[in-house]
């Protein structure tokens, strides 16, 4: 999806600003203070919505309790959220993700709720790959997430 569509697809939801962050190496290399410094300064939002387990900065170093604890001295409240649930799972980034590399769109489109989208482009290849998909793969690759 680019994020031209994300952008759109947000904005039909009725939010009032939407904030896109180049991701680069730089960025990702941030310590979780120097990423919520650098996103935020010193006037944060009132409050921050989060899913349990939510991490952020340098290798996920930074956690709930962090943010909640930055975010108290600007009078910032936290409430984390608990994830849905699917098939006795979380419905998370993480599983579908997992779900679309071996090749189970159909499943990924059914925790997303809609269908997946990719900006990637099609491009020529020696051996095409026609078997990619298996619902018993993917049954199996639910049952045990």
């Amino acid at each position: 999806m680019t994020n031209e569509r994300r952008i759109a697809t947000l904005a039909a939801t009725g939010v009032d600003v939407v904030v896109v962050i180049p991701f680069d190496y730089a960025f990702a290399a941030r310590t979780p203070i120097e990423y919520l410094e650098s996103m935020f300064g010193s006037t944060p939002p009132a409050s921050m919505h989060v899913g349990e387990g939510f991490k952020f900065g340098s290798q996920g170093s930074g956690d709930i309790l962090l943010l909640a604890e930055w975010g108290e001295q600007f009078g910032m409240d936290v409430i984390a959220h608990k994830l849905l649930d699917m098939d006795g799972a979380p419905i998370s980034s993480t599983r579908i993700r997992k779900l679309l590399l071996e090749g189970c769109e159909r499943e990924a489109n059914r925790l997303l709720g809609h269908e997946f989208a990719s900006n990637l482009a099609a491009v020529h290849a020696e051996t095409v790959i026609t078997d990619s998909y298996s619902p018993a793969n993917c049954i199996q690759t639910v049952a045990n997430f």
